[in-house]
């Protein structure tokens, strides 16, 4: 053993868990699909990522760290940092991320700072939609109930032309007969 690198392969194999097969997939897919949270740093989720490529492959080279971590990012920081050249460690990686995070964070302040009112969709990362104290309906309870014998107010003449009926009557949903609606039902008010 004459370098280090050298002492850290030999210490790995010799003391490091292997893992398993299905491990070693359950990793590669979260690692995949990981993806940079909403409110998440740069800095967090770059060590997140950073130890997954060493649990999956200790001796992952940098440039496929570096696509594991851009291929997660938030879009507005991609967007960024694709401009720029891509060349050095993932560690240089980090710190130009760092950077247009701060760029991104200042843009937001100043713009906040600078008005009153700050429309959502400047904000530099998107909002998590907040789950409604409501129940949530579905869709064919939030749609209008019509009886089937429901008669549109506009009837269509042979040639397609629009013709009003003047002496339609609502059809009322709950009991089926003409001229009132369900609100006025004289079934339902007893």
């Amino acid at each position: 053993m004459t370098d280090w690198q050298q002492f850290k392969m030999l210490f790995q194999q010799q003391f490091v868990a292997h893992l398993s097969v299905t491990q070693k997939l359950i990793l590669a897919n979260q690692l995949n699909n990981r993806r940079q949270g909403l409110s998440e740093s740069v800095t967090d989720y770059y060590h997140d990522v950073m130890k997954m490529c060493r649990q999956y492959d200790p001796h992952m080279q940098d440039d496929e760290q570096r696509t594991k971590l851009l291929n997660g990012l938030r879009t507005e920081l991609l967007d960024k940092i694709l401009v720029q050249p891509l060349t050095g460690t993932t560690n240089d990686l980090l710190l130009a991320l760092q950077q247009v995070e701060a760029g991104l964070k200042f843009t937001f302040q100043r713009m906040n700072d600078s008005s009153a009112t700050v429309d959502e969709t400047f904000t530099p990362t998107a909002r998590r939609i907040q789950p409604s104290s409501q129940p949530q309906l579905a869709y064919n309870e939030r749609r209008p109930h019509f009886h089937k014998d429901y008669r549109s107010s506009t009837a269509y003449s042979a040639n397609g032309n629009e013709q009003r009926q003047s002496n339609w009557q609502g059809v009322c949903y709950q009991c089926g007969r003409f001229g009132h609606y369900a609100q006025q039902c004289p079934n339902h008010l007893n």
